[in-house]
């Protein structure tokens, strides 16, 4: 899998991201033949056995069409007789940092007259239930902004795609990613129109309109996600891990609700700060540009 995936033009843009983000940490470089080789099986079962030999700092979540009590035999049988040696243990901050600059790369590979872009934006982030929906609604208006300007109205690219990743350990951080792809003639016009937009959505806001259907679509999302197993563990999963009460799940449709252009224009001005971010561009290696 390594061998194919180093083949791929793809993989020195995204391994380039990767330890650009993570300012060249050890623990963030990409995985390569020469990492698979100096792996020692022995030592990775016998941790494997390590981490699992004491259960008594795991939480298990259950969701579906049951009652507790239905169930109680199956945890008391399964989950009652692992393991514990109620070990006390801690994580602790290994010192990734992202940069806190404008880093641009441009790497080439490939033959195919194509190329890719990434803009990652980061900076340090308030962890709470209200700068989460308003990051996730923030990248939503975007996208749908960049699919008018850079796709619509350029003709540029097949679509646009933007991320949003808020990270609570082990700092609040956050990571919002734009990507697309276009012929290599035309990178440099579409980054500045990318830019354009964001500066844009920085000192104007957004268009009412496009806010408003995308806070339907969030609430029409919601109502189906509500009765679905997979959103319940997912959502009760993340609140237990960063310590918040899952009755928060329920106030969803109020956060949304209060959010106005102008509170957009403000987690713009937050999140796509334009003295930070990592650009990296993939071009062929020969041919036109």
């Amino acid at each position: 899998m390594i061998e194919n995936r180093s083949a791929r033009p793809e993989s020195a843009l995204d391994d380039t991201l990767q330890v650009t983000l993570a300012g060249y940490h050890p623990r963030r470089r990409p995985v390569t033949l020469e990492t698979i080789d100096a792996l020692d099986l022995d030592w990775s079962y016998e941790f494997y056995r390590e981490r699992f030999a004491d259960a008594s700092g795991f939480t298990f979540i259950l969701v579906g069409a049951f009652s507790p009590d239905s169930v109680k035999h199956l945890v008391l049988t399964y989950l009652g007789g692992l393991p514990s040696t109620f070990r006390n243990e801690r994580w602790r901050d290994i010192g990734v940092q992202t940069p806190n600059a404008v880093i641009r790369k441009e790497i080439t590979g490939g033959l195919e007259q194509k190329a890719q872009a990434r803009i990652v934006f980061t900076g340090d982030f308030v962890w709470n239930q209200e700068n989460r929906t308003g990051f996730s609604v923030l990248a939503e208006v975007l996208r749908i902004a960049l699919r008018q300007n850079v796709r619509e109205e350029k003709g540029g690219t097949y679509g646009v795609s933007v991320g949003a990743a808020p990270i609570h350990y082990p700092r609040p951080q956050y990571r919002l990613t734009i990507g697309f792809g276009c012929a290599p003639a035309r990178v440099a016009e579409l980054l500045g129109e990318v830019m354009a937009t964001i500066d844009t959505l920085r000192t104007t806001g957004p268009d009412p309109r496009t806010l408003d259907g995308v806070k339907e679509a969030f609430r029409r999302d919601r109502e189906t996600s509500l009765k679905q197993n997979s959103f319940w563990l997912g959502a009760l999963q993340m609140l237990i891990a960063n310590g918040e009460d899952p009755r928060a799940i329920m106030e969803f449709d109020r956060r949304v609700a209060s959010l106005d252009p102008k509170a957009i224009r403000e987690a713009a001005r937050t999140y796509l700060n334009p003295s930070r971010y990592v650009q990296c561009v993939l071009m062929p290696r020969e041919g036109p540009r």
